[in-house]
């Protein structure tokens, strides 16, 4: 059964539970009319939070004092029409369903009232402090049934951009698309207009549209430099270099200096000074500059004393440690880091310090404890529900069967599991996996589908990645079985990505036979898996063709 049916049923089943003649409905029908006019004030209004609310929430949106929402819920639970205990209370779905049909407007709009201001808090506390999941998880719920009914802009835009913030930290930040792309930016309050210009370049970044993510930034950039705030100037900075580095490996020195210089004098907005130090330190070591990216990171995490994306600079020193030779030291820094975060609890930390320790371990050939770690996160990202981590990490592990087709196997589970959890990018990746353990074990007729499968699940998405690799892998898998005239196979548009463009160089130079240009193409490619991986499907075309 699909959700939307299981929804449908659910909807259907209170619908007949407080309708008619039914015998439940009768009895709640009798329990609202023995209530005084206070209480059925307060039942209605907590009938507005899908998942639960505190006191101070309930006082705000039914409009009454403390002392008075307090006494109406001692009076609701002890008719058991309340369930819970300080700090937070809930009703039960069935209850919750019959206060709202006895809700009046004024009711709803006191809801979305509190909920576009519990938003405003939330973005505010989001530039200065720390926010656990839990927070986050637990005020989504409110916050997305209040945008369903919000509609002035300016709330559908605080509404969107809370939301967003708790999506990118779930993993699922193209939920908000729509709602964002179909706001009018000219009629927002200009920071708002600004935040939301932030959040459109950020969805484009993270769909792997990279240089229209920089545009977008860049062109919002102008505008927060005479009307916005530091945060929104660095946030902006941030994101735009952030996409130029993508696309060319590189930047110029002058941008970098500049944005160390103004997070060095910025006012406000420790969070995202340290990010900019976090990246100019990651620009200027991918640059070789070793040291100096050391004593940037080093700035980041004074500025993230007791903050979880502390823990996210350890991965960066890590891997510089990693690159100067001192790999224990990294490894130690990266153990230390781990420990800290399981001290203080902070679970997404954990999850986030386990993934670099596994990259360290697979940087470091050592199989046996990243395998170890892979494991562990599978384990924690289910329990935070955090797909990525949970869905990359059996990826890893289904690599690791060392049959063929007992891999292929639980690449599929893979592949299921991510489309029942709506992952479109994992699911592709298990397809396009799926296709290189075939092409591994020489089977070239049927691999040519698995890829052309994962580049269809992402066809909208012409930047990804995964669809262009899957895109070369089948041109190179046709060619093996003899297929002629496969440029026409590859995408007529030119990457963006360095990455991409690497990709597609090598497998163009391969299927013309230009051993010079293909030599020239793998000088010139990053170091990556998706490289690697094209680099060895080349090779064996050349090796059958010699």
């Amino acid at each position: 059964m699909s959700a939307e049916s299981l929804a449908a049923r659910l909807e259907a089943s209170l619908s007949l539970l407080t309708a008619g003649a039914n015998p439940l409905a009768s009895v709640l029908r009798q329990s609202w009319e023995g209530l005084e006019q206070v209480q059925q004030q307060v039942l209605a209004a907590a009938a507005q939070f899908p998942s639960g609310f505190d006191l101070d929430a309930l006082a705000q949106v039914s409009g009454l004092s403390a002392s008075g929402v307090l006494s109406a819920v001692e009076a609701l639970s002890s008719a058991a029409l309340v369930v819970g205990r300080e700090p937070r209370f809930r009703l039960l779905n069935v209850v919750r369903a019959f206060a709202a049909d006895r809700a009046d407007a004024q009711v709803g709009e006191a809801f979305v009232a509190w909920a576009v201001g519990a938003a405003s808090v939330l973005l505010g506390r989001l530039e200065r402090e720390a926010v656990s999941a839990e927070e986050l998880v637990a005020l989504e719920p409110s916050l997305r049934s209040a945008l369903q009914v919000a509609s002035e802009a300016a709330e559908v835009a605080t509404l969107a951009l809370a939301l967003f913030a708790h999506d990118a930290r779930m993993a699922r930040w193209s939920t908000l698309r729509p709602v964002l792309d179909g706001l009018e930016v000219d009629g927002l309050p200009e920071g708002l207009a600004l935040d939301v210009s932030w959040a459109r370049a950020r969805m484009a970044y993270l769909a792997d549209a990279f240089l229209s993510a920089e545009s977008m930034a860049r062109a919002a950039l102008e505008r927060a430099r005479s009307q916005g705030t530091s945060a929104q100037i660095l946030q902006l900075w941030i994101l735009a270099v952030d996409a130029r580095l993508v696309c060319d490996g590189s930047l110029d020195d002058s941008e970098i200096e500049a944005l160390v210089d103004y997070a060095m004098v910025c006012p406000e907005a420790p969070i995202r000074r340290a990010e900019a130090f976090a990246l100019c330190a990651r620009v200027v070591g991918l640059q070789g500059e070793t040291e100096r990216a050391i004593g940037l990171y080093h700035r980041a995490s004074a500025l993230l004393d007791g903050h979880p994306d502390q823990l996210k600079v350890c991965g960066g020193l890590g891997q510089s440690y990693r690159m100067l030779g001192r790999v224990d030291q990294a490894v130690g820094l990266l153990e230390d880091a781990l420990l800290e975060a399981r001290q203080e609890g902070l679970r997404d930390a954990e999850l986030m310090v386990l993934r670099q320790l596994a990259d360290m371990r697979l940087a470091a050939s050592d199989l046996p404890r990243a395998t170890e770690l892979f494991e562990a996160i599978a384990e924690l990202g289910e329990a935070l529900g955090h797909s990525p981590s949970m869905l990359q990490s059996e990826t890893f592990l289904a690599l690791q069967e060392p049959d063929s087709f007992r891999m292929e196997a639980k690449l599929t589970q893979v592949r299921e599991r991510a489309e029942l959890l709506g992952r479109t990018e994992d699911a592709a990746l298990a397809d396009a996996n799926i296709g290189l353990c075939r092409h591994e074990r020489g089977d070239v007729q049927t691999a040519p589908a698995a890829y052309a499968a994962a580049a269809q699940r992402l066809e909208h998405q012409a930047e990804s990645l995964i669809r262009r690799a899957s895109v070369v892998w089948r041109a190179l898998a046709l060619a093996e079985q003899g297929v002629s005239d496969l440029d026409a196979a590859l995408p007529a548009t030119p990457p963006r990505s360095r990455l991409a463009r690497s990709m597609e160089a090598l497998a163009r130079a391969t299927l013309r036979g230009d051993q010079t240009a293909y030599d020239d193409a793998l000088a010139e490619a990053p170091e990556d898996e998706l490289v690697r991986t094209t680099q060895g499907l080349c090779d064996r075309l050349w090796a059958v063709e010699s």
